[in-house]
């Protein structure tokens, strides 16, 4: 278990390490499984900055309202497109941002307080699980990566309410089994321990908190990470704006009114004592958002792929035939630094669904992606995405779909 150190009394705590980007001012909660529960905390933003903050929910909450994104998921809960040009079951509708009021839950069984820093995970504390003893199969590094945006809570009301999508993440997490996770549309803090404890195995979770901690945190933007597996060495945020070191800052296209975040940590696997980045990240759905934002990710990742496998997950807002997909895939210049698609490299790519048959779907409208970056070769065994729909009568659980990749990479 992670000690706790806290910052209200003056006790000493390690400095966090930055990294080539902002640094990291995300805390670490270590969720307990589903069967711990979870108790009750409130997040309170006083001050004439919560009036500010009130007035850009408005607006966020208007943008969803209308539809301001492009959805990797269903048109509607039930699968039908909302666009009569779409195919029937195929081409999803834009999907949707939004924000609802603060406030929420966070687990006392081996949380943080939100008052409390957790000190990074440094190589000082590998030595607390020794690879041997954790069950781990022999051979290259195997890493087991869910990407979903999980539609944040009461942006439409055409799917089931929060509590009741739950049971569906349970599912789409033990289908998984992940060791990373990347989560999008997150608006509560405590909703990111509820969907945390749902994983069959322990996950410690990122998500990025105002250092003044009178701010809301924002979770939008949430790593999960399988807690006996990885060590965290340093993570860093840095923002899809003009001015990426300013926090909650955008204007990347007109009509933006919700700042959006990449967040990255570097991570020592346990198994094979080698290092790792794992960055996620939710593009904004108002163009030139998506286009502008690329070579930033780009320019960001580069210097920590040059020497460690890089593996990128998000809400891209960005199908395959887009200006930012091509960027991300092929490079500034059509050369250079650029991330494979981890769907390209996978043999047999699937789809997943509890339903017979499985819906229809297609890479090209998809907008979630799976990116891998780095000095070696990766190698794609599986990918899928999960059609899966639940309750009376069946829905999807999300506006997206879960995307699931299982990769491993081989030094030479």
């Amino acid at each position: 278990m992670t000690t706790t150190h806290k910052s209200r009394t003056g006790d000493p705590r390690p400095e966090a390490k930055s990294g080539p980007c902002t640094p990291a001012t995300s805390r670490v909660y270590p969720w307990p499984r589903a069967s711990q529960g979870c108790g009750m905390r409130r997040w309170n933003v006083p001050g004439t900055r919560a009036a500010t903050l009130a007035a850009v929910l408005a607006a966020a909450c208007l943008a969803a309202a209308e539809g301001c994104g492009g959805g990797n998921g269903p048109g509607g809960s039930d699968g039908s497109p909302d666009n009569p040009a779409d195919v029937a079951g195929e081409i999803p509708d834009p999907g949707t941002d939004g924000a609802t009021d603060p406030g929420g839950d966070l687990p006392d069984a081996g949380a943080a307080d939100p008052g409390e820093d957790l000190p990074p995970d440094g190589p000082g504390d590998v030595s607390r699980d020794k690879p041997e003893d954790l069950p781990f199969p022999p051979g290259p590094p195997r890493f087991r990566v869910l990407n979903f945006n999980v539609l944040c809570d009461g942006c439409d009301p055409a799917y089931a309410p929060w509590t009741e999508r739950l049971e569906a993440f349970r599912d789409i997490l033990a289908r998984a089994d992940p060791d990373l996770v990347g989560l999008q549309e997150i608006f509560f803090a405590d909703q990111v321990g509820e969907v945390a404890a749902l994983a069959p195995r322990p996950l410690e979770a990122l998500f990025y908190t105002d250092p003044e901690e009178w701010y809301l945190p924002n979770p939008d933007v949430t790593i999960l990470y399988r807690a006996d597996r990885f060590a965290r060495l340093e993570d860093g945020i840095y923002w899809l704006s003009p001015t990426p070191d300013v926090p909650w800052s955008i204007g990347l296209a007109d009509g933006q009114v919700i700042p959006r975040q990449v967040h990255w940590v570097r991570l020592l696997d346990r198994q094979s004592g080698r290092e790792l980045v794992f960055i996620d990240t939710h593009f904004d759905a108002n163009h030139p958002a998506q286009a502008n934002s690329a070579p930033m990710v780009l320019e960001r990742t580069a210097p920590l792929a040059a020497t460690l496998p890089v593996i990128l997950v998000g809400d891209f807002n960005s199908e395959p035939s887009t200006e930012a997909f091509r960027l991300l895939t092929e490079g500034l210049a059509g050369d250079g630094f650029h991330f494979q698609d981890a769907w390209a490299l996978a043999s047999a790519p699937e789809q997943v669904s509890n339903l017979d048959p499985v819906p229809p779907w297609s890479h090209d409208i998809s907008i979630d992606h799976v990116f891998l970056a780095g000095p070696h070769p990766w190698t794609v065994t599986k990918w899928y995405v999960d059609l899966s729909r639940y309750g009376d009568p069946p829905r999807f659980p999300s506006d997206h779909w879960p995307i699931f990749a299982e990769v491993e990479w081989v030094e030479p």
